[in-house]
């Protein structure tokens, strides 16, 4: 299989971001319709129609939960692998070589950034969005206010 050209990246990462976004907006949206059909359904005539809504209501907001962790655990996994994948980079130059070779060095008005190679970017790259996404507020939980 040939290697992608640079628009053919380009165009697979816009596909992915957006398949992405509707991911995490069909989530959004099936959150709300489950919180909005519990407002309209203020007049129940049955106590037993009553428990079924909640049911219902319940049993969506869980499956949405689930949906947001996949789409956080899906992320996490992708840091992980990129992590991985530089580690083994290296591990397979190791082997093969008996060296890591770094061949990006880079020079710039006297001043010089330690020479690295490409696993070396996707192990940084890795470590930094997990850092990010760890330094993330958690989100409160709402609480009813008590009449």
């Amino acid at each position: 299989m040939p290697k992608p050209t640079k628009a053919e990246l380009k165009k697979y990462k816009t596909v992915l971001q957006q398949q992405l976004a509707t991911l995490r907006g069909d989530v959004g949206s099936m959150r709300d319709e489950a919180l909005r059909a519990s407002d309209q359904d203020a007049s129940v005539d049955h106590l037993a129609d009553q428990g079924t809504d909640n049911y219902d209501q319940g049993f969506m907001l869980g499956l949405i939960e689930n949906e947001e962790e996949t789409i956080k655990l899906h992320a996490r996994l992708s840091w992980l692998s990129l992590i991985a994948g530089g580690a083994l980079g290296n591990i397979l130059d190791r082997w093969r070589q008996g060296a890591v070779t770094d061949f990006l060095d880079f020079h710039w008005r006297g001043w010089h950034w330690p020479a690295f190679n490409g696993a070396d970017v996707f192990i940084s790259l890795g470590v930094l969005m997990l850092l990010v996404a760890g330094f993330k507020p958690v989100p409160k939980p709402e609480t009813e206010e008590q009449e």
